[in-house]
């Protein structure tokens, strides 16, 4: 029998795709997904998928004994140590009782639920207690170039992955033609081009910020990512060996382990927040992959 599924919080469609991939047949009875651009790309892809709209407004209960599993990750901006931590004081964060709700109204059989490791020990301990289980936590270094730690609490076993690969930053990089150059700006205080000081100039490396404030900047030395973010910010500059430069947005996407131009129906400064915003493909077909172990058991 098909996997029937509800994606809350859906954004760009990443969950649908890792599902797809996992349960070819599956049968996606609803999503949920406000923001327009992000349901500018899903419907690209997702043409005749329902639209179930506001989360706050689904009845749950007209899907009652119909659902397998529940997949998504309520915006995590309130939680995350980049945000202000306002907690469950953030109607945002609030949103993840609505997922806790659509989940009991449904009776769905599994669930999937995704948010920033980097919450606060409170807030990891009430979605715990609410949802009924541990979560695990898993670095998308293991997968792409990117370090991106999330946590994920499902009702089925998910060990820790091992290393997929070794991919590195370089191995993502698109050729830097036309590409524009930041070596002479300066980012926190810092003068990029002294980066590439110290014989590392024909290394490849991404920025990150140092500091108790992030007063100034270093190369990362492991060949990895930063976490794509949804702004294009100092954490998305990279050195390529030929100059500073932003991350194109199709080196976001495979950050994500997307398709090439899975956006490319948006502006960049768009695209590149949907893209920030959604789940890490690869990640996502891990746990489905353990979801069939135990779905077809």
């Amino acid at each position: 029998m098909p996997l029937r599924y509800i994606s809350l919080f859906t954004g760009i469609g990443v969950g649908e795709l890792a599902i797809s991939r996992i349960f070819p047949d599956a049968i996606c009875l609803g999503y949920s997904e406000i923001d327009a651009d992000a349901n500018q790309i899903y419907k690209h892809h997702y043409k005749n998928h329902l639209n179930l709209g506001d989360v706050c407004e689904i009845d749950g209960t007209q899907f009652a004994g119909q659902v397998d599993l529940i997949i998504g990750g309520s915006p995590c901006q309130a939680f995350s140590r980049k945000g202000k931590q306002a907690g469950f004081t953030d109607p945002r964060s609030r949103l993840f009782y609505h997922y806790k709700r659509i989940l009991t109204e449904t009776k769905a059989r599994w669930f999937i639920f995704e948010n920033v490791n980097s919450m606060k020990p409170e807030i990891r301990k009430t979605i715990t207690q609410e949802l009924g289980v541990q979560p695990v936590i898993i670095d998308a270094c293991l997968f792409t170039p990117q370090v991106r730690r999330r946590a994920f609490w499902t009702n089925f076993p998910v060990p820790q992955p091992e290393k997929q690969h070794n991919l590195q930053l370089r191995d993502i990089l698109l050729p830097t033609t036309n590409m524009k150059d930041l070596s002479t700006n300066s980012v926190r205080g810092t003068t990029l081009q002294s980066l590439i000081q110290n014989g590392r100039e024909r290394d490849v490396f991404a920025i990150t910020l140092v500091g108790a404030y992030s007063q100034g900047v270093k190369g990362r030395t492991d060949g990895k990512a930063n976490t794509v973010t949804a702004i294009l910010n100092e954490l998305q500059i990279v050195y390529d060996g030929t100059k500073f430069r932003r991350l194109d947005c199709v080196e976001a996407e495979r950050l994500q382990g997307l398709p090439d131009d899975y956006t490319s129906m948006l502006p960049r400064v768009r695209r590149y927040k949907c893209i920030g915003n959604a789940f890490c493909l690869p990640v996502i077909v891990y746990l489905c992959e353990h979801l069939a172990n135990a779905y077809y058991r």
